[in-house]
């Protein structure tokens, strides 16, 4: 008896040294732990088959998804219950009938006779060519398809998961997010997963712009679905300054009040491009303009003669600006004149290739020449601040990283926005005052100026500089007043009219 107590003891003893096994807990439906990354529940009664490969046989908790999605809180009632298997804690399954991203939302099929083929623990089935195919590609670490990435990712956001399986390039991005819009419209719960696809969007930043400026038309319409506000003015600025190069099926693509905003736009951009095309053609320096005097003519050839220099560099750049109207290059071009007004703004233009051309037309001695070029210059510099404001990029995009070739400087009110139109619309009362305070809310600055009146850009009269006091060190006044005056042994009828 002793010795069996000292046996009783030294048992006692063992088991109270060893470890304690912990208490079994619930499931935290709140957290993804690693061991359910393929949303595989042990405890969970409800399987959706997705597709016969890991991964994408989820085992979920129906009262997760009776919660937070309108399609299972309509089908995860008792007569959708499938036939109970012995062991097994599913009541409801469902299997997805999409094939490939272009049958995108597909359907969840309800099953309701048992199908071993639902089992998480099963692993691929291997009887069907689908499921053959979808085991090969497990096998060799193929990615798998967008609308498995896309279905998977719709319903791990039901448990608060980070929306995952985004494409990394441009192109893709679309087409994902319209399809997560799908199955989430599908489901019901497209006032949520929207808004999780904005701020993913939005966090792309530089990514997300590019793919606008690539496919505005789509974007317009992918940004109405969100209703985010700066996707969709993003993608209306890079759609109305590409307009005149897009092609008719893109244009296609846009509803019919949508386009009638853009189109409302164009005909007002190219009314004030047509009045600033005309008033660019008649521009002329401030020195060469003078106020008339009345009475009897006052100004003599000598008043006038020294503006010769200026005149021929008036005449350059004039010649320059019909030739750019005339053969299409503004408001009607492909590009919707950036090329021009571009040009205007960087002073890019005139140089020294296309002044030889004149040149040979026009010519004059080499100290002549210098001058004409540095009052060029100077006109160039007149009209580059100017073109500057006028012509600020509203998009957010990063041209210095990322070229375009097109006018970006459309502003876009709240009033070309067609849910915010359509919210001021459903109180007539207070349409003005809604309006009014969303635009000024959303400017600053000379935003406030109206976005197309380019002509006021035209600069304001400003004095010609010096330009002898630009000459080289070797030269000086008197070189230049002689050079003025060699300029003018040209014909005496091209210099007056009738004599003095």
């Amino acid at each position: 008896m002793a010795g069996d107590s000292k046996k009783s003891k030294a048992r006692r003893d063992a088991d109270s040294s060893m470890p304690k096994k912990k208490a079994r807990r619930d499931t935290d439906y709140s957290v993804v732990k690693k061991k359910d990354e393929f949303l595989m529940y042990s405890d969970g009664d409800v399987s959706v088959r997705l597709a016969g490969r890991s991964g994408f046989m989820l085992q979920l908790h129906s009262h997760v998804l009776k919660n937070t999605c309108p399609f299972f809180q309509r089908e995860l009632v008792s007569e959708n219950q499938c036939t109970p298997s012995r062991g097994v804690p599913i009541k409801w399954r469902f299997e997805l009938k999409c094939d490939t991203k272009e049958d995108l939302p597909g359907e969840l099929e309800i099953i309701l006779k048992d199908s071993q083929s639902h089992m998480p623990s099963v692993g691929p089935a291997t009887t069907e060519n689908k499921d053959q195919q979808e085991k090969v590609m497990y096998e060799n670490n193929m990615p798998a398809p967008m609308h498995l990435q896309i279905w998977k990712s719709v319903i791990g956001a039901l448990y608060h998961r980070n929306l995952d399986g985004q494409p990394s390039n441009l192109g893709g991005l679309l087409e994902w997010a319209f399809g997560v819009l799908d199955v989430s419209d599908y489901l019901g719960t497209s006032q949520t997963i929207s808004t999780s696809v904005n701020v993913w969007l939005l966090g792309l930043g530089q990514t997300a712009l590019r793919a606008i400026a690539s496919a505005p038309c789509e974007w317009i319409n992918l940004a109405i679905r969100l209703r985010s506000e700066l996707l969709y003015k993003e993608a209306f600025i890079h759609t109305v300054g590409q307009w005149n190069g897009l092609d008719s099926s893109l244009k296609a693509c846009i509803s019919p009040d949508i386009l009638q905003l853009i189109k409302e736009r164009l005909k007002a951009d190219e009314e004030a491009k047509r009045a600033f095309d005309t008033a660019m053609v008649g521009w002329i320096i401030d020195p060469l303009t003078r106020e008339p005097k009345g009475g009897k003519r006052k100004y003599m050839r000598t008043s006038y003669a020294n503006d010769i220099l200026t005149w021929i560099a008036q005449r350059a750049w004039t010649e320059w600006a019909a030739k750019r109207v005339a053969s299409g290059m503004t408001w009607c071009a492909v590009d919707g004149g950036f090329s021009t007004y571009n040009a205007l703004m960087t002073g890019e233009y005139l140089g020294d290739t296309e002044m030889a051309e004149f040149h040979k037309r026009f010519p004059f001695s080499p100290k002549g020449i210098k001058r004409i070029r540095i009052i060029l210059e100077h006109i160039k510099e007149i009209w580059k601040p100017a073109m500057r404001a006028k012509l600020r990029s509203r998009s957010q995009l990063d041209t210095s990283k990322f070229q375009i070739h097109y006018l970006t400087n459309i502003k876009v009110p709240n009033s070309a926005i067609p849910w915010l139109r359509a919210e001021a619309l459903a109180n007539q009362a207070s349409i003005a005052a809604a309006i009014a305070d969303k635009d000024s809310s959303d400017s600053s600055g000379d935003d406030d100026e109206d976005y197309y009146n380019l002509a006021e850009v035209l600069p304001a009269k400003q004095r010609i500089p010096n330009y002898d006091s630009e000459l080289g060190d070797d030269e000086d006044l008197s070189s230049a007043k002689d050079d003025n005056e060699d300029a003018m042994d040209m014909d005496e009828d091209m210099l007056s009219v009738g004599g003095d």
